[in-house]
Parts: structure tokens; sequence; C-alpha cells
């Protein structure tokens, strides 16, 4: 079972985990768009 005091911090560490995963294909897109264009 998971600790009530627990929900916060897997929100906080899922959203981080979520955000990071975004930027990063943010990045991949830009850097296959750059190369496409060259």
């Amino acid at each position: 079972m998971v600790d009530m005091n627990d929900c916060g911090d897997v929100r906080v560490l899922k959203v981080l985990v979520l955000t990071f995963l975004y930027l990063t294909l943010m990045f991949a897109v830009v850097m296959v768009a750059g190369l496409t264009n060259l």
C-alpha cells in the first residue's frame, strides 16, 4: 500500500518526468527538422 504522504511526491515526480520527456521530444523534433532543412 502507498502512504498518503507519498502521493504528493509521486505526483510531482511524474510531472517532472513527463516534462523532461516532453522537452526531449521537442528537442529531437527540432534537431530532425534542422537536419532535414540542411
